[in-house]
Formats: structure tokens, C-alpha cells, sequence
């Protein structure tokens, strides 16, 4: 009697301890898992944020192929960065067309009006107030042209 219950006793820290290290071992992986696929978040809003102040071109998507939150939280932002990016791309674009422009007419030119495509709402109102400042412009001065000829 005394050898069984030795014997269940034994069997009992055996399952306790085989268990507990079984536990840490899945903790251990879960926990490293984890803490890899919020690095590789936190590097992807980092390069996301760099590009935002100009300081990277382009921001490279966050590589995480996981289906837990954290895979579809990659997922969005890799969405929401390249459209962020885009649309960045084509402000710039029509910041570089308007630069361009305005040494257009300081040589006296107004002929090239800058469009006003897929931007942001704020550089859209910009641009409709530029172009009709300039038609305004150009208007102003044809007329003081035409009375300077008379």
C-alpha cells in the first residue's frame, strides 16, 4: 500500500513537472511570436512616419502573414500606407507642377494652368484659387495692355 501510494505520488510530480515545462515551452513561443510580430509592426509605422516627414521615399509594407489581430492590423496599415502614400505622391506632384508654373510667370507667360486631379481637398482649393487669381491677373494686365496701346 505504502509502494502505491509512492507510486502515485511520483506519477504526480512527474505529470506536474512534465506539464509546467510543457507550458513554458508553448508560453515561451506564443510570448516570442508576439513580441516579433509587434517589432515588425513598430518598424513598419516607424518607416511610415519617416516618409511622412520626408525622411524616406517610400515605406516598405510590413511583412506579417499572420491571420491573428496583429496579421489583419498589418494588413490594414499596409492599405492605409499605400494609400496615404499615393495620395502624397500626387499632392507633390501638383506642388512641383505649381512651382513650375509660377517660373513659368515670372518669364510672362500664362499659359500653363495647373490641374486639379485626385489631391487632397486643401491643395484643390489652392489651385482653383491660384488659376483664378491668375486669369484675374491675366485679364488686369491685358486690359492696362490695351489702354497703354490707345
Amino acid at each position: 500500500d505504502k509502494s502505491f501510494m509512492e507510486h502515485v505520488t511520483s506519477a504526480s510530480i512527474i505529470g506536474i513537472v512534465s506539464y509546467t515545462l510543457i507550458s513554458v515551452v508553448f508560453g515561451f513561443f506564443i510570448i516570442r511570436g508576439l513580441v516579433h510580430s509587434i517589432s515588425m509592426v513598430q518598424v513598419g509605422l516607424g518607416e511610415f512616419f519617416a516618409f511622412l516627414r520626408k525622411n524616406r521615399d517610400v515605406v516598405t509594407p510590413i511583412q506579417l502573414q499572420s491571420k491573428d489581430r496583429l496579421g489583419k492590423m498589418a494588413a490594414l496599415i499596409n492599405q492605409n500606407t499605400i494609400d496615404l502614400q499615393n495620395q502624397i505622391n500626387i499632392d507633390n506632384q501638383v506642388i512641383q507642377d505649381t512651382i513650375h508654373t509660377l517660373e513659368i510667370i515670372q518669364k510672362g507667360s500664362f499659359s500653363d494652368i495647373p490641374s486639379q486631379e485626385n489631391v487632397s481637398p486643401q491643395l484643390k482649393k489652392l489651385i482653383e484659387l491660384f488659376n483664378t487669381t491668375l486669369q484675374q491677373l491675366e485679364h488686369k494686365l491685358g486690359h492696362i495692355y490695351q489702354q497703354y496701346q490707345n
